[in-house]
């Protein structure tokens, strides 16, 4: 499963011209899953990472209740 989806996440860096993967932290949220995933482009909102980092953590409905921080 594992080398399934680092070869996934291979092809989609290949085929993006400037980005890359972001790890977003979000153990509080979700103790489970310290964090997840995004593949971002350099021209991404943060409104676009938040939205799919909530997707991902099955929180989508809730996306007035967080923020981004560095």
């Amino acid at each position: 499963m594992r080398k399934r989806r680092e070869k996934k996440l291979e092809t989609k860096l290949k085929e993006m011209t400037f980005g890359g993967s972001l790890k977003v932290y979000g153990a509080e949220v979700v103790p489970t899953r310290p964090y997840v995933s995004i593949l971002a482009e350099i021209n991404e909102t943060a409104e676009r990472i938040l939205a799919a980092a909530l997707e991902k953590y099955g929180l989508e409905r809730q996306f007035d209740d967080f923020i981004l921080v560095e």
